[in-house]
């Protein structure tokens, strides 16, 4: 069975009737005093003393409330009102009181508005276009552009449902989702975009300090440091945030990346990360000379990051050097392509070697 206890309906009605109750006597007195002063003015000694009675009435009667762990929002209200403005606050207050009452019947709370714009039945949506895309196999890719396409070109529910799912699953990966839905013509997809761009930061910043603290705690911790890094890097380069978390996030994730490699600078994955970050930020010789452990014997993901800063310098025959090394069938078709243009054919390694 559900419902309020009798106890608690019978409380809260108490104290509407010693609200009305306190409310009215104040106002009676306030009028008193107000004529008085108006038409007696000698007499205004009498009229400050008993307007100054009311108030500490008032104030002695919130503290009572207080003590019984009662509402005080419109009480105090009342006392401060009274006590600063006489009548008009007597009236101001009472009739907020009143307002605030015929108003709660329609109110919505928060959780309900913020429901209002991620609705269960686009959730649900939401939730079988992503298991889909990931039961398609390429979650990588194929889903971002899925989403892509439907902010597009999908109708105004698959929109919502779409921002809905961002919001609750977001990754760094569907920013370009979220910034095409920032900019959709229908004003509702951009409300609720924007909305989601909110969630999506603040539940961020939550986990950036979640991160910052674990990693503080275990000192030496080079997967630690290295977790707090990688997130980082990720949203500083989302695109989702302004200029100046942006390049705070490059700045700490750059820090955590050299701190996990002076505990160990064996870890090719944060060498690699720590690359790729310099890269992005156009310090390509800097990238370039951390990356240069890794070139013995790169993996694809080595290998071409090594290639960019290669070519990004002008250092084409160091370019062609490594790609000589490297076998283009052991590559991924996104990094075999360029591998092969940049092989020198049989004859010229036959040559450079006899030299």
């Amino acid at each position: 069975m559900t419902g309020t206890r009798p106890g608690v309906v019978n409380r809260r009605r108490r104290q509407r009737l010693e609200m009305a109750f306190a409310a009215t006597a104040a106002v009676v007195v306030e009028i008193i005093v107000a004529v008085g002063v108006t038409f007696w003015s000698g007499g205004w000694p009498i009229w400050l003393l008993l307007h100054l009675v009311t108030s500490g009435l008032l104030i002695w009667w919130v503290r009572g409330l207080a003590a019984r762990r009662h509402a005080l929002r419109y009480p105090t209200l009342l006392a401060i009102s009274v006590t600063t403005l006489g009548l008009a606050g007597a009236l101001g207050a009472g009739f907020a009181s009143l307002a605030q009452r015929a108003y709660r019947s329609e109110a919505r709370s928060f959780q309900t508005w913020y429901f209002t714009l991620f609705p269960p039945r686009a959730q649900r949506k939401a939730t079988t276009w992503y298991d889909l895309s990931k039961a398609l196999g390429d979650e990588n890719a194929g889903a971002v552009e899925s989403f892509a396409d439907l902010i597009r070109f999908g109708d105004i529910d698959q929109k919502l449902a779409i921002v809905a799912l961002l919001a609750r699953r977001f990754e760094p990966r569907f920013a370009p989702v979220l910034k095409a839905a920032l900019q959709d013509p229908d004003a509702t997809v951009r409300v609720q975009a924007a909305t989601a761009a909110a969630h999506i930061e603040d539940a961020f910043v939550t986990r950036w300090v979640t991160a910052r603290r674990q990693a503080n705690a275990r000192k030496g911790d080079v997967e630690a440091l290295a977790a707090l890094a990688r997130m980082l890097d990720e949203y500083a380069f989302a695109g989702i945030l302004d200029e100046r978390r942006e390049a705070e996030l490059r700045r700490e994730a750059e820090t955590a990346y050299r701190e996990a490699l002076i505990l160990n600078p064996s870890v090719e994955d944060i060498r690699l990360d720590l690359g790729r970050l310099l890269i992005r930020q156009d310090r390509v010789a800097e990238a370039l000379e951390e990356l240069s452990p890794l070139a013995g014997a790169p993996s694809p993901d080595a290998a071409a990051w090594l290639m960019e800063a290669l070519f990004r310098l002008g250092r084409y025959d160091d370019l062609r050097r490594l790609s000589t090394r490297l076998d283009a069938n052991a590559m991924p078709d996104r990094l075999k392509n360029a591998l092969m243009l940049w092989q020198p054919d049989e004859t010229a390694v036959k040559q450079e070697v006899a030299a």
